[in-house]
């Protein structure tokens, strides 16, 4: 389970990219969490490297750029 949780957030989106550059997962909710589900409909991702891109802005509209991996194991 993937989950981003930040306070003082105005505005974010997350994308999740497969090892071809698919995305598998996107969302604007801080509160929703990526399962390892292709965009969480029951169909499980296969073990291996993720990638993640990230963006928030503050109340004060400064923007925030996040990226890593995740790797998921089954």
């Amino acid at each position: 389970m993937f989950q981003v949780v930040a306070e003082g957030v105005q505005h974010f989106e997350i994308q999740v990219y497969n090892r071809r550059g698919q995305v598998v997962w996107e969302s604007d909710n801080l509160i929703e969490s990526w399962n390892g589900e292709y965009f969480n409909d029951g169909t499980e991702c296969p073990s291996g490297i993720f990638v993640y891109k990230a963006t928030a802005r503050d109340f004060n509209r400064k923007k925030y750029n996040f990226n890593g991996r995740v790797t998921l194991i089954r």
